[in-house]
């Protein structure tokens, strides 16, 4: 069976069909059930991973289809920030923001733009492949005007929580991508990393008092400890814990090469054994100390005089600068200071302080009045007055110790030094681009999310975790200890910051619409638009475009027109009117002129919008061209003419000359109907579809545009809308970056912030900005009196377990500060796929796993089915082609052959029933035990699964189904019963059993049809149904087929049956040889439960002629047995037994014969048979008897006739005889 051929005839059935839209649309008792799509990037493809997580997202959405919910899944597109620029970059050969600059910011996001859709079809057909079912068709994107303009009011909410602040903050910062990024990005990026740490000697100045009694000279150091050497230049101060002990040791003697006799050193007391000498230091009672230590062979020791102080008496020393940079020092900085951060954890107890370059440096510097000196620039190089060899070096890079090669040596020329070892740590790096982080102070916007806490926390306590522990472990830690968030970045493709501050009095407003913009960016000049009044051509339906090669004058009443409208415009004192040349325009505008008394200008941008072979014809023809379709004036092209996308570049290039042209002019424009409507849209920043809402409206900033009359003139708001090179509206960097705003508290200009938004913010944002909400669609989101939300909160979402900190989070987070509680119910949490040895994959290991490749070897419901069901969602995957061939081979071809053993014995319409009929109910009242022991089965687990299926346990629910698939329907059921289907005992019979493994097959093709929808549909419209399953709906639970205790006497019985077939195995004897006897003993048959109306498929199953229950097993040395188990069978063959055993391998050896030979199963033969040895003649005689199992009309025995012809020819030993055998078909 080729599954993913199957595969692709069913994904036809779909989409001729339209099965996934009629399944958005049917009826739901069961409500709304909501869900979330996180979005991916396009530019990227999609791996293996991502079919994990889709599968699993899909069987849910399935499964709550058919559970009776309506569940509209609608796909997003995230398409903003690092990723995609880093993509750019690396595809332009960029390597710097000024790279980009010099680029062109317009150019550079144009590309962008592209590239988010690169692989947008790919990601589309492996969705549609993994029968993914997503409303592909209306996504939600986030580059879109209307997204952007939901985070820009979202930020605005935020704003006016005042919750929203610049300041001054040391950040992870990437050199490379030159922004700071978010703390939920660094989570993302952290490498386990060996790097040298380095332990100092800073010298305390000369003739300061420590204690009582002790006075410091030149030689007196205070020791500390630093895992980033690149900081030491920004050094401005040392931290000591209060009440630490600390230690002033004086050198007597040494041979360390970096300790000196007569030096004097000052650490912690409690710091970590083997810290600073890599050995025990050994106390005598004289106050002395002895350190030993043995380093390549050589013995090394020092003897040290210790006093013990307080921290406290530590505070206010001063220390010399390890660097001479003026910059640093102030009469605050480079002395001894104490802070609550200084543990003894690690290091010496001192912390060297750069306040640039640490949070609890930077807090401690804020509070004291030490210096804020970069020595690093935001392109990770020390600036040109860090001096000593070290201007100019990249401070850190990954693999590159060029930068602390240079430091190290500084510091033991100046006997800074005391010594370096390896410290294994977890760093941060860029999680897209692989630089390492710099913690680097600097302005950012952040949110202050650690003002919510409490709220983080309350909200999530709401929340149904999958697995239960990341609620208050991954998840719940994460927001006990939630950092603000640093949302703004110095890039260019991503969501604008919608913040404008002031060049004069620096007041900062936010925008939270783009009427709202509007309203504060304003044109230099006041515009008048007018259509020309009624010509020719308007009252007689033809098209007059340039050039104007027909007459088409104003008509009587057109004259009239532009006569009240001159009067009209005339009191609005304009100083300019500026005309289409066109003959009717041009008439207009000289009307109109008469009365204002000014002479009209001609513009030739004004003229009619440019029909090209049209001119002149009726406008019809134009319509039909345009299939009636009022939308195909955006992009088709008449021959030599325009289409609406030229028409509306051509008038936002004479807006721009206009406005360069005049200042404080009222312009009157006398145009036509379709330029003056484009025109309109420009200044008041109207999208594309928002025009083609005949006529014409735009919901987002609640304008109404109405296509020009004749000679009616409109005044334009004087709004300036931020919009691209062809006059598209665009809130994007650069276009947005020109808006200068008036500003409200002084005379001043507002300036938008340059930087754009975290793209984590834009995903965690889109329960509301996929709705364009609160501009559209409040219902989706907001409560309406008794009637909840529609689409909020999402009753289920389900993403990798990096999401935690994530896209999980972001989510959590926006929702909190809309005071919205959490944003989702159930949320489940996926582990990693990784290779088969549990490495992760990647190109260098050339272990990437391609999921097209899988879907085309497998099929795609093998694929899925191998995840659901390998281990738990949370656990991390080690993904085995061979165990995936194995999956599909155990279960779903299990399954197809279960199927196919229907089709090949039900007789032709067979009618299955939907549920439990009458017919059915009979065979349950029946005395075939297997007919109700599978019917209780079925109701078990379909309790079962969905019970499972409720509580988000999918792979517990398909276990359920591959154990009653593979153990129950096709190992017990059909294979005990194939007697039953090849060779009835009547007709009925045939038909009740035909009619309940139908309907056994379509209940568990709609239970599985979540799981894998393909072969479930293959094999529900194969038993006959007209419309798909994935329309169905799950049966409910039926108690009355449930039989618990005749379930739990078959699982006795065939787990007797395994012992007992252990025990023919240790006799020797193969179960075709058949055996007298089996009993049990009566105590455990009476323990165990046993039914003896169970007993005869036991002998079936074992090939023994009877089974009885005595009171004890017997001795005797031809009996085996368990007696723990209670079960002995007699393995004494007699006469009779041998010659049953030589007919059950007969059939057997007939039966092969057959299939090598091509021989369907119903196919009628006839057989010749001819035995020569011991038993010989004892086969010829009982031959008739294997008819009926072999299908053959007719036995004959002897030797081969002359001129007989066989299909197939074969001899094989027997016992002891030596058999020939002939087959050739003959008709039924």
């Amino acid at each position: 069976m080729n599954f993913s051929e199957k595969e692709q005839e069913i994904f036809q059935y779909w989409e001729k069909n339209r099965i996934f839209e009629k399944s958005t649309k049917k009826s739901s008792l069961g409500g709304r059930f909501v869900f979330f799509e996180g979005p991916p990037t396009a530019n990227g493809r999609p791996g293996i991973h991502h079919v994990l997580v889709r599968s699993i997202k899909d069987a849910f959405l399935r499964y709550k289809t058919m559970r009776g919910f309506l569940v509209e899944r609608k796909a997003g597109w995230d398409t903003h920030g690092l990723p995609v620029e880093i993509a750019v970059e690396k595809e332009l050969g960029i390597r710097s923001k000024q790279d980009i600059e010099n680029y062109g910011i317009a150019q550079f996001n144009e590309k962008a733009k592209e590239s988010v859709w690169r692989h947008k079809d790919e990601w589309e057909r492996l969705t549609a492949r993994t029968a993914f079912w997503l409303d592909l068709k209306n996504p939600y994107i986030t580059y879109h005007n209307s997204y952007i303009e939901s985070v820009w009011w979202i930020m605005k909410e935020i704003w006016n929580k005042k919750l929203l602040q610049k300041d001054f903050k040391v950040v992870p910062f990437c050199t490379r991508c030159g922004t700071a990024l978010a703390s939920h990005e660094v989570a993302q990026g952290y490498e386990s990393v060996k790097e040298n740490s380095v332990y100092l000697k800073f010298r305390l100045k000369e003739g300061q008092k420590i204690g009582e009694n002790f006075i410091t000279d030149k030689n007196t150091y205070i020791l500390s400890w630093t895992t980033t050497p690149w900081t030491l230049p920004g050094n401005v101060a040392l931290a000591v814990g209060e009440d630490i002990d600390y230690y002033i040791a004086d050198v007597e003697a040494t041979e360390f090469s970096n300790l000196k006799k007569g030096e004097t050193i000052i650490f912690s007391k409690n710091i970590k054994e083997g810290t600073l000498f890599d050995c025990p230091v050994i106390f005598g009672s004289d106050g002395r100390a002895n350190v030993f230590n043995e380093e390549a062979g050589v013995k090394k020791w020092s003897k040290l005089i210790i006093r013990q102080i307080k921290g406290k008496e530590l505070v206010g020393l001063e220390y010399e600068p390890l660097f001479d940079i003026p910059e640093t020092q102030n009469d605050k900085s480079h002395k001894v200071y104490a802070a609550n951060f200084v543990t003894t954890e690690d290091g010496t107890g001192v912390v060297h302080t750069a306040v640039m370059y640490g949070e609890d440096d930077y807090n401690l510097g804020n509070k004291i009045g030490l210096p804020k000196v970069h020595t690093v620039g935001e392109d990770g190089k020390f600036l040109p007055f860090v001096l000593n060899g070290l201007a100019g070096l990249a401070v850190k890079r990954k693999d590159d110790k060029t930068t602390e090669e240079v430091i190290i040596a500084y510091l033991k020329q100046h006997n800074f030094f005391f010594k370096e070892e390896l410290y294994t740590h977890d760093y941060p790096f860029c999680w897209r681009c692989k630089t390492p982080l710099l913690y680097y102070a600097r302005k950012s916007w952040f949110i202050r999310m650690s003002h919510l806490r409490k709220e983080l926390k309350e909200a999530n306590n709401t929340v149904n975790w999958i697995p239960e522990h990341i609620k208050q472990g991954r998840f719940g830690e994460w927001l006990k200890e939630v950092k603000d968030w640093a949302i703004s970045r110095e890039r260019y493709w991503g969501t604008p910051l919608p913040v404008w501050e002031c060049e004069e009095c620096k007041s900062i407003e936010t925008m939270g619409s783009i009427k709202e913009l509007l309203s504060r960016s304003r044109t230099k000049n006041k515009y008048i638009v007018v259509r020309h009044a009624e010509a020719t051509a308007n009252t007689e339906g033809w098209i007059s475009s340039w050039p104007e090669s027909k007459k088409n004058h104003l008509t009587e009443r057109g004259i009239k027109q532009a006569q009240i409208a001159g009067k009209r415009i005339a009191k609005l004192k304009p100083d300019l009117i500026i005309a289409s040349p066109l003959e009717r325009t041009m008439q207009t505008a000289r009307i109109i002129g008469e009365q204002a008394g000014i002479e009209p200008q001609a513009e030739k941008d004004l003229r009619e919008f440019d029909l090209g072979a049209f001119n002149t014809r009726p406008i019809k023809e134009y319509h039909d061209f345009l299939d009636n379709d009022y939308t195909n004036r955006w992009n088709k092209r008449p021959l030599n003419g325009e289409n609406w996308e030229d028409l509306r570049k051509r008038m936002y290039v004479l807006f721009q000359e206009l406005e360069q042209k005049y200042s404080d002019k009222t312009i009157v424009l006398v145009s036509h109907g379709d330029p003056i409507l484009l025109f309109k849209g420009i200044t008041m920043g109207i999208e594309d579809k928002d025009f083609l809402e005949p006529y014409i409206k735009t919901k987002a900033s609640e304008i109404r545009l109405s296509y020009p009359a004749y000679a009616k003139e409109e005044i334009l708001p004087m709004s300036k809308a931020p919009l691209d090179d062809s006059g598209r509206l665009d809130l994007h960097r650069p276009y947005v970056d020109v808006l200068e705003l008036e500003c409200a508290h002084c005379d001043g200009k507002m300036k938008r912030v340059p930087e754009v938004m975290d793209v984590w913010l834009d995903s965690g944002t889109m329960p509301f900005s996929q709705w364009h909400y609160p501009f559209e669609n409040k219902e989706k989101v907001d409560a309406k009196g008794s009637k909840k939300p529609e689409f909020f909160p999402a009753d289920f979402i389900v993403e990798a377990i990096d999401q935690t900190r994530g896209w999980f989070y972001t989510l959590m987070a926006i929702s909190v500060l809309l005071d919205r509680g959490a944003p989702y119910k159930n949320v489940m949490v996926t582990g990693h796929v990784v290779d088969k040895n549990g490495k992760k994959m990647s190109k260098s290991l050339g272990n990437i796993v391609d999921p097209w490749e899988m879907i085309d070897k497998y099929g795609s419901d093998a694929v899925r089915w191998y995840f659901f069901t390998m281990n738990n969602p949370a656990d991390t995957k080690r993904f085995s082609e061979q165990e995936l061939k194995e999956v599909q081979q155990k279960f779903l071809g299990t399954l197809w052959n279960s199927f196919s053993f229907f089709e090949l014995y039900a007789p032709p319409k067979t009618k299955i029933p939907d549920s439990v009929s009458s017919s059915i109910r009979q065979a349950q009242d029946k005395d075939n035990i297997l007919d109700k022991w599978i019917l209780s089965r079925l109701a078990t687990v379909n309790e079962e699964v969905q019970k499972k299926m409720d509580v988000y346990e999918i792979t517990a629910a398909t276990r359920a189904i591959s154990a009653f698939v593979t153990d129950d329907l096709s190992n017990w059921y059909i294979r005990r019963s194939r007697d039953r289907f090849q060779h009835p005992s009547s007709k009925e019979d045939l038909k009740l059993a035909s009619e309940l493994l139908g309907f056994v097959l379509k209940q568990t093709a709609l239970l599985s049809a979540s799981f894998i929808p393909f072969v479930a549909e293959s094999i529900w419209l194969g038993l006959g149904e007209k419309s798909s399953v994935h329309l169905a709906e799950l049966s409910k639970i039926d108690k009355k087929s449930q039989k618990p205790e005749l379930e739990q006497a078959m699982e006795a019985l065939r787990f007797k049956i395994q012992i007992a077939l252990k025990l023919r195995a240790q006799s020797g004897q193969k179960v075709r040889q058949p055996l007298g006897k089996l009993v049990f003993d009566a105590k455990t048959a009476d323990k165990d439960k046993l039914d003896k109306k169970l007993f005869l498929l036991l002998q079936e199953e074992l090939n023994i002629e009877k089974v009885e229950i005595v009171a004890a097993l017997s001795k005797d040395p031809a009996w085996v047995s368990d007696e723990q188990a209670g079960i002995a069978i007699d393995t004494t063959i007699t006469p009779a037994l041998y010659i049953n055993g030589l007919m059950r391998e007969l059939i057997r050896q007939v039966q092969v014969t057959r299939k090598d030979a091509g021989m369907k199963p119903k196919e009628y033969v006839l057989l010749r048979l001819s035995a020569q040895g011991r038993s010989g003649e004892d086969i010829m005689k009982r031959a008739e008897e294997i008819k009926k199992d072999v299908y053959a009309k007719k036995i004959e025995t002897g030797e081969k006739r002359a001129g007989e012809d066989f299909i197939v020819e074969r001899e094989f030993d027997l016992g002891e005889s030596r058999v020939w055998m002939g087959l050739r078909k003959i008709k039924n």
